[in-house]
């Protein structure tokens, strides 16, 4: 009786080992809770790319490389991109997806912030039609004359995208309302002028230069005769109305939104309605996640120029202002094809330092190995080994662990330096993240909680990813990272 008894549990037992290791293998694919929508919650680390440079013909070998990633950008936002392409934008779309095994979410690149409308140059031309027709550009005073160009670039006019801009009054829609609905027959339903360029699997539409607060002054309100300033605090809430109109009409359409809103911390920050009504926020939560440029690696981001903890807590609060599914881009610039950057050369040191950082929050990270965003004739990205733990497979880390080690992490857990190191756990393994201005630190084995951590086995830093495990400290540089696998002696066939 004992005999079968033990033979049933050690039968119950083997069963329930395989189906761990069935199920952990699983998670490690990146498939792990990949359901499609606002409930999409991929495998960690989570990645995105910006693919709006280069040739942006976007052929099959492109598209398996966008398929890598969880969060696609992609450019071609012209009328006339699909009439004379071989394939068609869907044709693009259906690729990506089909070659996808992370759930890749790819958005179409649109801008209307200022628009070039110079003739034989004009990459909107129908919805320039509506601009024109309706008289929306912002002019220096008044509804006539001299219009305001952008001051970024001397080529193009700003759109007055207020509610101070009259209605259409055949549609009924406001400037950014009409130019979300263009934005949708032409890249997503498609129309009879430009088939090809339709894709209705397209998941979303990515709107550029949305920007916290209007960038140059000019008469916003058009009926006082008064150039407005940029920093009028009504002139602002009615700016943000308009970034807030083109996310709920996308909305309206059945597509998700995203936006270059690296300045959406003090855009949609929760004032007091009482003092400061126009702060409360139009833009509070109307995006489902954008990507934020300024957090590392140029002399514009504020690491570079605030310092880590600012930097810290614009990228906490970011991610409090977009709605889900939160596909929000942690974006690097300047990274080599070997992990520097600007203020590291050292190999993979900032790479680690900048993806190890966006694994303390919920962010996709995307490094930038190119001096524009990348395209399809820079041959795609830079592949580093932490994407995918040296071959491992995507979203090896799985899900966060449920308790406050894998909670999102908004303080140091370890007091060394004047900065802490940072950590965040997950069931596949844990990132660790010294910042900058930290100095070097050494972990002791107790700090990590035992020898229950291992190096993934990687080729371009076999230094740092030899496959070892972790039986001692480990050290640090300032301004560096590491990313370190869960032990499972059965699993991985360990002796105990």
């Amino acid at each position: 009786m004992k005999t079968a008894v033990v033979a049933r549990y050690s039968g119950v037992i083997l069963a329930l080992g395989t189906l761990c290791m069935a199920l952990s293998s699983y998670a490690q694919s990146g498939q792990w809770n990949q359901s499609p929508g606002k409930g999409a919650h991929p495998n960690y680390p989570r990645l995105g790319i910006i693919s709006i440079g280069g040739d942006q013909t976007y052929e099959p070998a492109m598209q398996t490389i966008l398929a890598k990633f969880n969060v696609a950008i992609i450019g071609g936002g012209w009328e006339t991109w699909g009439d004379n392409r071989a394939w068609t934008r869907e044709q693009v779309i259906q690729g990506i997806h089909a070659d996808s095994t992370v759930g890749t979410k790819v958005f179409q690149y649109v801008d209307f912030e200022s628009v070039n409308d110079n003739p034989g140059d004009v990459i909107y031309p129908t919805y320039i039609a509506t601009v024109q027709a309706n008289n929306w550009w912002l002019y220096q005073v008044g509804t006539s004359g001299a219009t305001v160009m952008s001051p970024n670039n001397s080529a193009y006019t700003i759109i007055n995208q207020t509610h101070w801009s009259p209605r259409d009054p055949t549609t009924g829609f406001y400037p950014f309302e009409a130019a979300a609905n263009y934005s949708y027959d032409e890249f997503i339903s498609g129309t009879s002028e430009h088939p090809r360029n339709a894709a209705p699997d397209m998941d979303g539409l990515y709107l550029d230069n949305l920007w916290e607060t209007p960038d140059a002054d000019g008469d916003w309100e058009r009926t006082d005769g008064v150039t407005d300033s940029q920093t009028d605090p009504a002139v602002i809430n009615e700016y943000r109305l308009g970034n807030a109109d083109f996310a709920k009409e996308t909305h309206r359409l059945g597509k998700l939104v995203i936006g270059n809103n690296g300045q959406f911390p003090s855009a949609s920050s929760a004032a007091d309605p009482a003092t400061q009504p126009w702060a409360i926020g139009p833009l509070f939560k109307q995006y489902d996640g954008g990507v934020d440029e300024a957090v590392l690696g140029a002399s514009w981001s504020y690491e570079t120029w605030a310092g880590f903890t600012v930097a810290e807590q614009r990228y906490q609060t970011l991610m409090e202002q977009v709605a889900e599914p939160k596909l929000e881009i942690f974006d690097q610039e300047g990274l080599t094809s070997i992990g520097a950057d600007p203020y590291d050369s050292t190999p993979y040191h900032a790479m680690r330092y900048g993806i190890t950082w966006a694994l303390m929050n919920d962010g996709y990270y995307c490094g930038e190995t190119a001096a524009d965003h990348i395209g399809a004739s820079y041959g795609g990205p830079t592949w580093f080994d932490e994407y995918d733990a040296g071959g491992i497979g995507q979203g090896y880390l799985g899900q966060p662990t449920r308790d406050w080690r894998g909670a999102v992490q908004t303080q140091a857990r370890w007091n060394y330096g004047p900065l802490g190191v940072w950590a965040r756990e997950f069931d596949g393994g844990i990132a660790i993240m010294n910042p900058k201005g930290n100095g070097p630190v050494t972990l002791t084995i107790q700090d990590l909680g035992g020898p229950i951590w291992k190096h993934f086995l990687g080729t371009q830093d076999p230094d740092t990813n030899n496959g070892q495990n972790v039986t001692d400290s480990i050290t640090l540089a300032d301004r560096d990272g590491v990313i370190l696998l869960r032990r499972h002696p059965l699993r991985d066939g360990e002796n105990q």
